[in-house]
């Protein structure tokens, strides 16, 4: 009789055990391949964005370019620019591009020298709001009008 008492409680622990053991997460068969946005001027808008963040130029696989510019956002995503646009860009804040920094200060610096105004998610100019992870965040418009998000998430990983 122990040792059935005992064979029943080693099986229940080890059913027990097994059953808090997290399983492997399935990975994903997909992922960012890159973002498209349309500006006016292309080349203006890539030198904006080299400026601020420091992306390089991907070279296109296409003759001549086709008249979009490549920029590397790391972990091989890449931003389409697409030069042309003649419509103004929908104000809407929720639609934005967020870009992950180590150092939030020096794009503020960037943008302050350049007389571009940024505000916290609620639309208070010049504000940086900190989430409750304690990642800070503002955000700001490109030269069309598009918003972007820049937060130091980075700075959690860097390093």
């Amino acid at each position: 009789m122990r040792r059935l008492l005992c064979a029943a409680v080693l099986a229940l622990t080890v059913v027990g055990c097994t059953a808090v053991v997290p399983k492997p997460a399935a990975r994903s068969s997909a992922k960012l391949d890159h973002v498209a946005i349309s500006v006016s001027d292309a080349k203006a808008s890539a030198a904006f964005y080299q400026a601020v963040f420091g992306f390089a130029e991907l070279k296109t696989p296409f003759a001549g370019g086709g008249g979009v510019i490549w920029l590397d956002l790391g972990n091989g995503v890449a931003l389409h620019i697409f030069g042309g646009r003649t419509t103004a860009v929908a104000n809407e804040h929720e639609r934005h591009l967020a870009i992950q920094v180590v150092d939030i200060s020096r794009v503020t610096n960037f943008l302050a020298s350049r007389g571009i105004s940024w505000q916290n998610f609620d639309g208070v100019a010049g504000q940086i709001q900190t989430r409750p992870d304690g990642v800070h965040q503002m955000f700001f418009r490109d030269p069309d009008g598009y918003w972007v998000e820049v937060n130091d998430a980075l700075k959690n990983v860097a390093r």
